[in-house]
């Protein structure tokens, strides 16, 4: 047992080097590595966030190179490059490649010539008479350049490829409609089935019945005043925004590579259909708005933060529970203010469940849930209608549902309970996967897929864990760990595009899972 945790132990630190991340150490001269490996530190720490804006582009972690964040323009990669050789110029004083020092006879050479004596002065310079060190720094600033240019072309690749995955499932469900007919006539058009019918009806008349108010008013809101083509134009949008913001968000917590790596697999949606194809769900705005928040508190923007899950709130009841990471992050420093934002996040939800007891419960025969000590219509609807309880899930019949929503499962349950072992026993290894910043997205995520897994109709995990960024680090982590997890590792990519084209058509055809 303890040579298993040693190897683990040995595997996660060899990660950490293939990140990136190995310890200042020496160069095969003896000469430290300290200054290089600081000056990665420095590129990446530097960009503090500019507000809201949240962007993420040519993030350097490298050479010097500064972060793209905070709605700033490309432009910024001449700043950080200014800025960096200045950095460097003040490493080359410390280094002896710097201002003119005076020599042992009173006089100053030139800049970049370091104090040498006749013996050294052959072997520091090149055979032109040129000093290395200023050779090495110009090499250093052009590949600090290039590096910037490519960070920011990959990461404007990775939202291209976002935008291009809508077009692509938007024009494969039209195709799709033009040739199946529907198993069940209630739908409209291609984007509108499954919940899409009852957010219509909702924006029509109104919540007239019990069972309407298992939908909070957000997505029906949304059907109200928009169009079924402006609302695929938002999701657009929303789609392009959102791999953006994941990208940023994985920078905070886990670093550019990974995040990079999470952000390409976000591409390859769980449930195409709700997040491409259909015209009300709530999940695309959903998605949108936890990520911005979450990314607002890793900024410690406590107020944005409340503000983006107070509108979550009102799409998802789950949204709630996205009060955690403020709390996580703020009540240690101010209670008041942690506590106060939680009940405005919960505010959506509760005002929801007042306007159902407003309208039913005076009557002269009000329902068995006006009688609770806590009159809350929606678990009460969603136990009664759609059969929602713990174990309830759990029956033959249902095992399709449950095996469609076994792989984001795995992959949630692995990395959220490997990393909470860790965490838990103060030994996170020294890897990108296991920073500190991670815990409550990993409680969060282990918390939600607990519900899902027991208490909840398990396939619309496909629809709620690409809400949770903490999904696409846990893919992340397998495929960077075949020798763990051999067939998750080398069957999630075909398997996520086969399924996003059937999932595709399923709906499109009327058919579950929603």
């Amino acid at each position: 047992m303890h040579d298993e945790e040693r190897a683990d132990e040995s595997e996660e630190q060899t990660d950490a080097k293939e990140m990136g991340e190995d310890k200042p150490g020496k160069s095969e001269d003896g000469s430290s590595t300290e200054q290089s490996a600081g000056r990665k530190v420095h590129g990446g720490e530097r960009g503090e966030s500019g507000g809201d804006g949240g962007e993420v582009g040519n993030g350097g972690l490298e050479n010097g190179v500064g972060d793209e964040r905070g709605g700033r323009g490309t432009g910024i990669i001449e700043e950080e490059y200014e800025e960096g050789e200045e950095e460097r110029d003040g490493i080359a004083e410390e280094s002896g490649c710097g201002e003119a020092q005076e020599t042992p006879a009173g006089e100053n050479k030139p800049r970049g010539v370091p104090v040498v004596g006749p013996s050294e002065e052959a072997s520091s310079t090149g055979g032109d008479g040129e000093q290395r060190c200023e050779a090495d720094e110009g090499v250093d600033d052009d590949d600090g350049n290039v590096e910037g240019h490519t960070q920011l072309f990959m990461s404007h690749a990775l939202m291209t490829l976002a935008l291009a995955a809508h077009v692509f499932y938007s024009l494969l469900g039209t195709a799709a409609n033009a040739v199946l007919r529907p198993f069940d006539a209630s739908g409209g058009g291609v984007g509108q089935r499954w919940d899409v019918v009852h957010f219509a009806d909702i924006a029509a008349h109104g919540y007239r019945w019990e069972h309407e108010f298992a939908f909070l008013p957000g997505a029906p809101l949304v059907v109200k005043y928009l169009s079924p083509l402006s609302i695929n134009v938002l999701n657009g949008i929303l789609v392009w925004d959102t791999a953006r913001t994941l990208l940023s968000l994985s920078q905070e917590h886990i670093g550019i590579e990974v995040g990079r790596l999470g952000t390409a697999l976000s591409l390859v949606p769980l449930s195409a259909a709700t997040q491409h194809v259909a015209t009300g769900y709530a999940e695309p705005l959903f998605r949108w708005l936890s990520y911005r928040g979450m990314l607002c508190c890793a900024r410690r923007q406590w107020q944005r933060a409340t503000l983006y899950f107070v509108l979550a709130t009102v799409l998802r009841s789950n949204g709630v529970f996205l009060a955690g990471f403020v709390v996580w992050g703020s009540f240690r420093h101010n209670p008041v203010r942690a506590c106060v934002a939680s009940a405005a996040i919960a505010l959506p939800f509760l005002a929801h469940n007042y306007e159902a007891y407003r309208k039913f419960c005076p009557s002269s025969s009000p329902p068995a849930w006006c009688h609770n000590t806590l009159p809350l219509v929606y678990p009460y609807v969603q136990n009664v209608y759609w059969d929602v309880g713990l174990f309830n899930y759990w029956q033959l019949n249902q095992l399709p549902n449950l095996l469609i929503a076994l792989p984001p499962l795995y992959a949630l349950f692995v990395y959220a309970f490997r990393y909470l072992f860790h965490w838990l026993t103060f030994s996170l290894p020294p890897s990108p996967f296991f920073r500190p910043s991670i815990a409550p997205h990993a409680l969060h995520a282990l918390f939600m897929s607990l519900v899902l897994l027991f208490a909840s109709h398990s396939q619309i995990v496909l629809r709620l864990a690409p809400s949770m960024p903490f999904t696409y680090w846990a893919l992340a982590y397998i495929l960077a760990h075949p020798h763990r997890h051999p067939w998750a590792s080398t069957l999630w990519i075909p398997c996520a595009f086969v399924w996003s084209f059937l999932s595709v058509i399923l709906w499109v055809a009327f058919l579950p899972p929603a």
